[in-house]
């Protein structure tokens, strides 16, 4: 929520419990990270696609924030910024859910 009640700017997002559990189940499991990590070559987005496909229909709707995780570190990995790539890439295809960063648009 952006506002509470009276007007007051709060900036906060609540989150079920499933939630949660979702970005620490989909971090430790690399639904980001397998694309980066090429384990499987030129058929990591394939691997990466079918672990998202599988999970998707038991996540509470958790595959959007990955969506725009995954779409934010290409787009930076594009971009050719090494010093944001060096900053920020890492934590967007962490498997550590300590250390994972979570994309969104606001």
């Amino acid at each position: 929520m952006q506002w509470d009640p009276w007007g007051n700017r709060v900036d906060s997002i609540e989150v079920s419990p499933l939630w949660r559990e979702a970005e620490r189940l989909t971090v430790r499991h690399g639904l980001v990270a397998t694309a980066y990590e090429r384990t499987h070559g030129r058929y990591a987005r394939v691997e990466q696609f079918a672990k998202v496909y599988l999970f998707h229909p038991s996540s509470d709707v958790y595959t959007c924030p990955l969506a725009m995780t995954d779409g934010a570190a290409r787009t930076l990995l594009d971009s050719g910024n090494a010093a944001l790539i060096a900053r920020a890439v890492p934590h967007l295809t962490s498997r550590d859910p300590a250390t994972f960063w979570t994309s969104g648009s606001g």
